[in-house]
């Protein structure tokens, strides 16, 4: 089984707790941080590692994840975005040259 998935059975029950860490977010000035974004970097860093655990170690790690911690994430996935975009563009425009 995908580890996503694992977690993915317990996504509606941890909705509050989701919610309770973007209203902290919110309260600290970060404003368009969405449920989908902070569920991602649960699974893809908080969880990454693990194959399973509690209900209440889940609620525990996403109350206990700080701006800082989620901030840097953010940050590192969008430069790896625009990273992947600049060699696709780069691509677009060499493709002439390979017909």
């Amino acid at each position: 089984m995908e580890m996503s998935n694992t977690f993915e059975q317990y996504r509606h029950t941890l909705l509050p707790a989701l919610h309770s860490k973007l209203e902290e977010f919110v309260l600290l000035g970060y404003k368009d941080v969405r449920i989908e974004q902070l569920w991602d970097y649960m699974k893809v860093k908080k969880w990454k590692t693990e194959e399973s655990r509690m209900l209440h170690q889940l609620v525990n790690d996403i109350l206990s994840v700080s701006v800082g911690e989620y901030m840097h994430y953010a940050t590192m996935e969008a430069f790896k975005d625009s990273q992947r975009n600049a060699t696709n563009r780069d691509l677009e425009s060499y493709k002439d040259l390979f017909v």
